[in-house]
């Protein structure tokens, strides 16, 4: 499951909007991963909702993990942002 919900991080990580509120990130990671297990077939409809908290939680544990050394996941996401990665380089 951690691998699959690493990935979705990720790739949206890779696009995210420096303004981008990280509770809304947070959720939109949840939504594309429960997409993602969606349509291999490994969980009902019925059950999404139930398993969206507990994505989201896995989420944030990820983000804590590395975002490590940031004062804020705020900060974390706004490092991460596209245009502040090519501002580096």
């Amino acid at each position: 499951m951690r691998d699959q919900l690493a990935d979705c991080l990720d790739k949206l990580l890779a696009a995210l909007s420096p303004d981008e509120n990280p509770e809304v990130f947070v959720d939109r990671v949840a939504e594309e991963y429960l997409m993602v297990l969606v349509r291999q077939a490994h969980i009902p409809l019925r059950y999404l909702e139930n398993m969206k908290e507990d994505v989201k939680l896995e989420v944030i544990d990820l983000l804590r993990v590395r975002s490590y050394g940031f004062n804020s996941l705020a900060e974390f996401l706004r490092s991460h942002a596209p245009s502040s990665r090519r501002s580096s380089t």
